[in-house]
C-alpha cells in the first residue's frame, strides 16, 4: 500500500484495544506478549489473524473483570466517606437505619460473570494449536476437567507432552478456580442459598467512642474488595500461562521461557530460538 503524505485523509488508523488498568498489565502481559508468541508460530496467516482476534476478545473480557472491580472500589470509597460523616451512635435513642449497597452486589456479580466468560473464551486457543474441535471447547466446564479430558483423549504424538503440561497446570490451579466459580454459581444460580444482600452494607459504628468501619465481607478474614483483587491477579496469571502453554505445539523455531518478575506490567513469556536451546541442552524439548 502506497501512502501519499499529501493526502492523509484517506488513511484510516484504528485503535483496537485500550487497557483500563493503571499499570498497563493487560496490554503488556496479554496483548503484546501473547500476540508476539502467536506471530512467531507456524500457524498460517489466516489462523494467526484468528488467534489475534481471540487474544483480543479474551483481553476485553479481562477488561470487563477489571472494570467491575474498579467500579466496586470507587463506589465503596464513596460509601465509606459518607459513613464516616454520619456514624451510627447507639448511645443516642434513635432507630438505626442501614442502606443496602446493592450496586456493590451487582458489581461483584458482574465481576464473577466476566471471570467465567474469560475462561470460556480463552479455551478456544486449543482449537488452533492442539486441533481440538470448537464444539468440544464451548466452556471451561467442571472446573477445567472437561478440557483436561479432551487433552488426554484427543492429543497424541509429539503434542502429548505439552498437553500433559497444560493439564497439570490446570490441575494445580483447580482449587482457587473452583472457589471462584462456586461463588459465581451462588450469585447467579442461587447455589447453596446464594449470597445475602444484608452482607452488602457499609457503615461506621461508634464503639467505646471510636469509629469502627464495616464493609462487605465474604469470610471472616477478607473483605469483598480484597478477594476481588486476588481473583483478578490470579486470573491474569492463569490466562497468561494457559494461552502461552497452549501455543507450544505450533512453535517449531522457538521455545518459551517464563520470566517471573515483581513488575506487574513486564512481559513474562520470552521467545527463545531453538538453536540457542539445542546448544545449551541438546535433545531437550523446550517449555
Amino acid at each position: 500500500m502506497q501512502i501519499d503524505p499529501n493526502n492523509l485523509k484517506k488513511l484510516v488508523q484504528r485503535q483496537i484495544f485500550v487497557d483500563p488498568t493503571t499499570e498497563g498489565v493487560l496490554n503488556m502481559r496479554i496483548m503484546l506478549s501473547l500476540v508476539q508468541v502467536a506471530h512467531a508460530s507456524d500457524l498460517s496467516d489466516q489462523k494467526k489473524q484468528e488467534v489475534f482476534q481471540l487474544i483480543l476478545v479474551t483481553a476485553l473480557k479481562l477488561c470487563g473483570v477489571w472494570q467491575h472491580m474498579d467500579r466496586y472500589n470507587k463506589l465503596e470509597d464513596e460509601l465509606i466517606k459518607a459513613a464516616h460523616e454520619n456514624p451510627i451512635d447507639e448511645s443516642q435513642n434513635q432507630p438505626v437505619r442501614l442502606a443496602t449497597a446493592q450496586n456493590l452486589y451487582l458489581d461483584l456479580d458482574g465481576f464473577l460473570v466476566q471471570f467465567k466468560s474469560t475462561l470460556d473464551h480463552m479455551v478456544h486457543i486449543l482449537h488452533f494449536t492442539f486441533g481440538l474441535p470448537f464444539e468440544a471447547l464451548s466452556t471451561f466446564a467442571d472446573y477445567g476437567n472437561k478440557i483436561r479430558t479432551q487433552l488426554a483423549r484427543n492429543v497424541s504424538g509429539m503434542n502429548k507432552q505439552p498437553a500433559g503440561e497444560l493439564s497439570k497446570f490446570i490441575e494445580q490451579n483447580q482449587q482457587w478456580l473452583k472457589e471462584v466459580i462456586d461463588l459465581r454459581d451462588r450469585m447467579n444460580h442461587y447455589k447453596s442459598g446464594g449470597i445475602g444482600l444484608d452482607n452488602f452494607t457499609v457503615f461506621v459504628r461508634k464503639v467505646e467512642g471510636k469509629d469502627v468501619l464495616y464493609t462487605p465481607r465474604l469470610n471472616d478474614k477478607q473483605t469483598v474488595r480484597e478477594v476481588m483483587k486476588i481473583i483478578f491477579d490470579n486470573l491474569v496469571d492463569f490466562v497468561e500461562h494457559f494461552m502461552g502453554f497452549a501455543m507450544l505445539p505450533k512453535l517449531s523455531k522457538f521455545g518459551l521461557n517464563y520470566h517471573k518478575t515483581d513488575n506487574p506490567r513486564a512481559q513474562r513469556w520470552q521467545l527463545v530460538p531453538m538453536a540457542v536451546i539445542e546448544k545449551l541442552q541438546p535433545n531437550a524439548k523446550p517449555m
